[in-house]
């Protein structure tokens, strides 16, 4: 069980990242940084990380594992899926916009867009069996996704996750909804 101190701690340095990530970039903040920014100290910092990267790299793989956890489920991607990734996306706090956004660490987002080329290719692994067009369509989806939920965070989410899910379907970013309605392979 997880000290509920702990737990405070690295939400508020969590948020203390989101929050400079609006006004700085991911290279120009400092531990000093972080520790002012969440009201605590670098000695407190220190004991819970070796820097900020394991800060991030923390960070994004509770958000992997929930998200997995979340589509464990789903033998195809369809809006149900993309509903479900949007949702878990748009609970997330300003951290992850900040991570996303144009201040965020290029480093962290390519790890982003790796962890969905995953995702990606566990479900399209279902239906494609030729692995050429199983890594292109895997990185197609994950680059189109990560642009759209990108967009989509820096214009304040305006859209409901279901419209997001229409607006993939919509305009063909969505290998499996293919798959789900036609039930055919690609081999």
């Amino acid at each position: 069980m997880t000290d509920a101190r702990v737990v405070k701690t690295k939400q508020k340095l969590y948020r203390a990242m989101g929050e400079l990530l609006e006004k700085k970039s991911f290279d120009e903040i400092t531990v000093i940084d972080l520790a002012q920014q969440a009201h605590t100290t670098r000695k407190t910092f220190y004991s819970h990380y070796q820097d900020k990267i394991e800060l991030i790299e923390e960070y994004e793989n509770q958000i992997f594992i929930k998200l997995s956890e979340l589509q464990a489920g789903y033998k195809f991607m369809d809006k149900a899926y993309i509903t479900t990734y949007f949702r878990h996306i748009g609970n997330q706090d300003l951290l992850l916009k900040g991570l996303l956004s144009y201040n965020g660490s290029l480093e962290m987002q390519n790890l982003f867009k790796e962890g969905m080329y995953q995702e990606a290719q566990k479900l399209l692994a279902l239906k494609i069996r030729d692995k050429t067009k199983l890594n292109y369509a895997a990185l197609i989806f994950a680059n189109g996704l990560f642009g759209v939920t990108q967009y989509w965070l820096m214009n304040g989410k305006k859209e409901k996750p279901e419209k997001m899910a229409d607006i993939i379907i919509h305009l063909g970013m969505l290998p499996g909804a293919i798959f789900e309605e036609n039930h055919r392979d690609l081999s």
